[in-house]
Parts: C-alpha cells; sequence; structure tokens
C-alpha cells in the first residue's frame, strides 16, 4: 500500500476541482459516490450524478469567484489493503488569488479491481 499512491489520487482530484471542469472529476470517483457535506447528504450511483452534483458545486463557487483549490495539508490512513481513509485542508482561491475559504474534507478511498484507488466517500467538514 502506498500512501503516495493514495495521495496522488487527492492532489489529481483537487486539480481537477475547477469551474466548467466537472467531467475531469470522474476519473477519481467510485460508483456509487457518497457526498456528506455541513447540510447535505447525497448518494451518487451514477456518472451522470455525480457529474451534474459536482456541475452544480462548482457552478455555486463560481458566483463567490472560485478559481482553484490548493491543498495545504494531508494525512493518510491505510485500514487494510484496498480501504484507505485521507484527511486534507484546503483553501480555495478566488480569481483575484485572494482566499474564498478553508475547508477540509475525510474521503474514503477504495482500491478497485484494476488496482486504483477511488473516492468512495467524501465528508466536508470543519478545519480544525
Amino acid at each position: 500500500m502506498s500512501d503516495r499512491a493514495i495521495s496522488k489520487v487527492i492532489e489529481n482530484y483537487c486539480e481537477s476541482f475547477r469551474p466548467g471542469n466537472a467531467s475531469a472529476i470522474l476519473p477519481f470517483c467510485h460508483c456509487p459516490l457518497t457526498v456528506f457535506t455541513h447540510n447535505t447528504f447525497m448518494s451518487l450511483s451514477e456518472p451522470c450524478e455525480i457529474e451534474a452534483q459536482f456541475s452544480d458545486i462548482l457552478s455555486s463557487l463560481i458566483d463567490q469567484q472560485f478559481s482553484h483549490s490548493t491543498i495545504n495539508n494531508m494525512h493518510t490512513h491505510n485500514l487494510n489493503k484496498n480501504t484507505a481513509l485521507v484527511t486534507a485542508e484546503f483553501t480555495r482561491i478566488k480569481n483575484d488569488a485572494s482566499i474564498l475559504e478553508e475547508i477540509s474534507a475525510t474521503y474514503t478511498l477504495h482500491r478497485n479491481q484494476e488496482g486504483d484507488w477511488k473516492i468512495a466517500v467524501i465528508i466536508v467538514h470543519d478545519t480544525e
């Protein structure tokens, strides 16, 4: 089990999490994907559902002048050979390079039969 391989999935997911780029998130996601936010719970069973939901999320961030996110801190914990937890702190950056917000998320990743790590659960939470 490589912490680096697991971290790389979250890094690539973060790079793909940009306005107008919802379809680029799909390769990092397991189906179904479960998402918890401060006020929402979603179980997304199909790639088209994942893309539509992330398109909505990114559209709402565009209204706030969101440009991209950076990873401030990341910790990985291997639960077994096919399951890992990752907790990361992010800064969302606006188009003018100012800070929009800081958030944290914990991800459950599952390694599929092909050996690829996929995000199965996303829990957005307050930063510590």
